[in-house]
């Protein structure tokens, strides 16, 4: 059985595709997964709505790259033709990397310029190969919120001398208080 969680409007994207279905509190279906979400389906949905707990991370997500793609604006360029389309972007980012063995290596920042986004990750350059499941946190300084996204290393190949490019997946978007950040290494 699975949980279900409340979500807030203010989770919910005006022309964002709906990643997972929206229930009502009786587990009814309101708005199937895959739904585009207008103003003619919020303004339907009743004022308790409620998604898998474990889905609504996608919806945080979704949020933010909402605004990403807002500030991108419709003149970025769209690279390769993918499930998800990757829009050109080049842009400094403040990261913190946490590798897979957490335990035995600490956590330590870094500045990436990035290459390219889509609604589910990311591709940046970094100097150093990072191991596939290395967790990244990622600082959105750019957008008003300030949130950052919690991504996870699902690629690292190597580009030329040192330089690896890096395809992050995006797993979660948090606020920026909403976690303890524990004393970590500055590259």
């Amino acid at each position: 059985m699975q949980t279900l969680r409340r979500v807030r409007s203010q989770e919910l994207t005006l022309g964002s595709s709906v990643p997972c279905d929206l229930l009502d509190c009786d587990g009814q279906v309101l708005v199937p997964a895959g739904t585009r979400l207008t103003q003619a389906v919020v303004r339907g949905l009743p004022e308790r709505v409620y998604a898998a707990s474990d889905s609504l991370e996608r919806l945080r997500v979704d949020k933010v790259m909402g605004e990403v793609f807002a500030r991108l604006g419709q003149h970025a360029a769209v690279r390769c033709e993918r499930r998800e389309p990757r829009r050109v972007w080049r842009t400094k980012l403040r990261i913190e990397i946490e590798p897979p063995e957490a335990a035995m290596s600490p956590r330590r920042e870094a500045e990436v310029e990035t290459q390219d986004i889509s609604r589910n990750g990311c591709g940046f350059l970094y100097r150093q190969f990072l191991p596939v499941g290395s967790k990244i946190y990622l600082r959105m300084d750019m957008l008003p919120s300030r949130p950052m996204l919690v991504g996870e290393v699902r690629n690292c190949v190597l580009v030329e001398g040192m330089m690896h490019r890096v395809g992050v997946e995006f797993v979660a978007a948090q606020s920026r208080g909403s976690r303890a950040t524990p004393k970590r290494k500055t590259e």
